[in-house]
C-alpha cells in the first residue's frame, strides 16, 4: 500500500502489504494542522494518484516512453511535486515487478523491459530537479557488497529536491575506498543503502569504520529495502545514534540530514 497526504499530494511512505499498489490516502501531520476534513476535491486527487499508478504500469510493459512524458507533465500541472512521482509510482512498481520475477510470474524478458523504461522514467524526472552545486555535506553510498545502484539515485535526487548538495561513492566501491573519499571531504551525514538482511555485518564494521575515521560526530543515515520493507535491519542491531530513514522528502528529513532536530516532523495523520 502507498501512503498519500491527499492534500498536500506529497508521498509518505509505503506499508503492508507492499505487493499491492493501492493508494491509501489521509493528512500528513503538517495538513492535518491547517486542513479541514477530506474534501471531494481531496478525494478526486487520490483516485487521480491512483490513475497515474495505473497508467504507469502500462506504460511499463507497453514501453511507452510518450506515455511517461505525458503522465509526468500532467501530475505537475496537477502540483505533485517529480520526486513524489518517482518515489510514489516508480519504486513501488518496480518492487512489484521485482516480486513477479522471483516467483516466476514474468520472464527475465519483461522484467528487463519494465526495467528499461523505469530507468528512462527516472532520466525525465530527473530533467525537472536542477541539480544542487556547491561542497557536499552529505555522501551516499551502497555498503560494500550492495550493487544496487538505483537507490543512490533516488536518494540524490531526492537530496537535489530538498536544495541539498551530495556526492555518491560509486557503486562497488569498497570499505576502504569509501573511507578514503569521506576524508577528503568530512561530510556532515553519511548516507548508507542497504538491500538485504545478510548484509547487517558489512552494514555495522561499515558504520564503525565511519565513526573511527570521521569521529562519534559523524550523522549516519542508513536506509534501503532491508530498513524499509523487511524490517530485518532496526536499531536494535545497529551502533547508538544511526538514524535510520524512509524515502520520503519533507522538512522532517531535510532537518535529519542537516541534523537539526529542532524541525517538526512531518508524519502521516489519519
Amino acid at each position: 500500500m502507498i501512503k498519500w497526504c491527499a492534500f498536500c499530494q506529497r508521498f509518505q511512505g509505503e506499508v503492508p502489504p507492499y505487493e499491492r499498489l493501492d493508494m491509501s490516502h489521509g493528512l500528513c501531520l503538517q495538513c492535518s494542522e491547517t486542513a479541514l476534513n477530506l474534501t471531494s476535491e481531496q478525494e478526486e486527487r487520490i483516485e487521480r494518484l491512483g490513475e497515474f499508478s495505473r497508467r504507469f504500469w502500462n506504460a511499463g510493459f507497453n514501453r511507452d516512453q510518450m506515455a511517461l512524458i505525458e503522465l509526468i507533465q500532467e501530475a505537475i500541472f496537477f502540483g505533485i511535486r517529480p520526486i513524489d512521482l518517482l518515489y510514489g509510482i516508480a519504486a513501488p512498481a518496480m518492487g512489484k515487478i521485482g516480486d513477479l520475477w522471483a516467483k516466476n510470474q514474468i520472464t527475465v524478458q519483461e522484467e528487463h523491459r519494465f526495467t528499461n523504461i523505469c530507468k528512462s522514467f527516472i532520466d525525465l524526472i530527473a530533467q525537472q530537479i536542477p541539480p544542487v552545486i556547491g561542497p557536499p555535506r552529505i555522501f551516499l553510498a551502497n555498503v560494500p557488497e550492495n550493487e544496487h545502484g538505483l537507490g543512490l539515485r533516488f536518494t540524490e535526487l531526492g537530496l537535489h529536491s530538498m536544495g541539498l548538495a551530495c556526492e555518491v561513492v560509486p557503486v562497488g566501491s569498497s570499505l576502504r575506498e569509501i573511507l578514503d573519499r569521506v576524508k577528503m571531504t568530512h561530510p556532515e551525514t553519511v548516507g548508507l543503502s542497504v538491500s538485504l538482511g545478510e548484509q547487517l555485518p558489512i552494514l555495522v564494521s561499515t558504520i564503525q569504520a565511519l565513526i573511527a575515521t570521521l569521529g562519534m560526530g559523524i550523522r549516519v543515515i542508513v536506509s534501503g529495502a532491508a530498513v524499509i520493507k523487511s524490517g530485518l535491519i532496526s536499531h536494535e542491531n545497529l551502533p547508538q545514534n544511526v538514524i535510520l530513514m524512509a524515502p520520503t522528502f519533507g522538512p522532517s528529513e531535510r532537518a535529519q540530514f542537516l541534523g537539526d532536530q529542532s524541525k517538526k516532523g512531518v508524519q502521516f495523520g489519519t
